[in-house]
């Protein structure tokens, strides 16, 4: 067997172990993030959105697990939007640039993509990641600009992942400038100008007049102006 031949088959072999672990994972796991129905009640019905969590070494699954539940304690709130974590895996991320990172995921989860909405995944922060951001400054979440499905955060933080999530449902490119959907600017690694989990109301009407879109392998939105983050498409 020639290198190619079993390079190729070391690849199906991976996609392979990939697919039943995922679908293994769903056979599992049916259950749904318990939703307080006092919050619940304000934006009925709650659509739950199902997530593959795609995780680099280093991260835990209990770190990944957390930082959902507080995530969708303010998106349960503010938009009737909840995030299911049917199952996950590990996964390189050879590059550290946002698109490079976002290609690595998608190629990684392909054969899995019509069972789940989304696929986030968690990057751990290497020594010149922390050095880049101290020194220039660095990127902490981003969302892909072709299907706006896949998200890679770079930080555990609520707020970078409510954010991504929110692009999800938002037509723009761009931020708003406005509340929790403008870009997070900071004085010094760590200490944000802006940090805030306020909504506007303009963000707000659009993300639910989108709350029912189709998550698949069908572009989203199917016209804007052209993202900085897109995926080759295959």
């Amino acid at each position: 067997m020639g290198a190619g031949t079993a390079a190729e088959a070391s690849m199906a072999l991976s996609r392979i172990l990939v697919l039943a672990l995922v679908l293994l994972s769903v056979l599992l796991c049916s259950c749904e993030p318990r939703i307080p129905r006092a919050v619940a009640a304000q934006d009925e019905p709650v659509r739950v959105l199902s997530v593959l969590l795609v995780l680099e070494e280093g991260v835990s699954i209990e770190q990944a697990r957390q930082l959902i539940r507080e995530a969708n304690a303010v998106l349960i709130r503010q938009t009737g939007l909840a995030l299911h974590p049917v199952a996950h895996i590990t996964a390189d991320f050879p590059s550290r640039k946002r698109n490079g990172m976002l290609q690595q995921m998608y190629a990684s989860t392909l054969e899995v993509r019509d069972h789940f909405d989304l696929f986030i995944g968690f990057a751990r922060k290497t020594p010149v990641d922390r050095m880049k951001r101290v020194l220039v400054g660095d990127w902490m979440g981003v969302i892909d600009d072709t299907y706006r499905r896949y998200i890679v955060l770079k930080e555990m933080d609520r707020r970078v992942l409510v954010h991504e999530v929110y692009h999800a449902f938002l037509e723009s490119d761009g931020h708003s400038g406005c509340g929790l959907m403008s870009a997070l600017v900071e004085i010094l690694p760590g200490i944000p100008l802006n940090y805030s989990m306020r909504l506007c109301e303009e963000d707000r009407t659009e993300i639910i007049a989108n709350r029912d879109r189709r998550f698949d392998a069908t572009a989203w939105p199917p016209v804007r102006s052209a993202g900085k983050d897109k995926l080759a498409i295959r």
